[in-house]
């Protein structure tokens, strides 16, 4: 699975943008946080094995990072 720490983030709506390795996107998803963490599953089955970049955007918070699906 997919999950992201969200650690401190409270604020919704939090927007999930993610990427291919030419910069394409794959999957943009708007969720609620719970302030811990957030798990993506059912939305990333269908998603090739590879490397992927994300990006988790809120109100006052954005961070970006990697993701190997294998």
């Amino acid at each position: 699975g997919f999950e992201v720490k969200l650690e401190g983030i409270k604020q919704f709506p939090v927007t999930m943008s993610l990427y291919d390795a030419k910069g394409e996107l794959i999957m943009l998803k708007q969720f609620s946080s719970n302030g811990i963490h957030h798990q993506f599953s059912n939305e990333i089955q269908n998603i090739k094995a590879g490397l992927y970049m994300y990006k988790i955007d809120s109100h006052k918070f954005v961070t970006t990072g990697k993701w190997i699906k294998l």
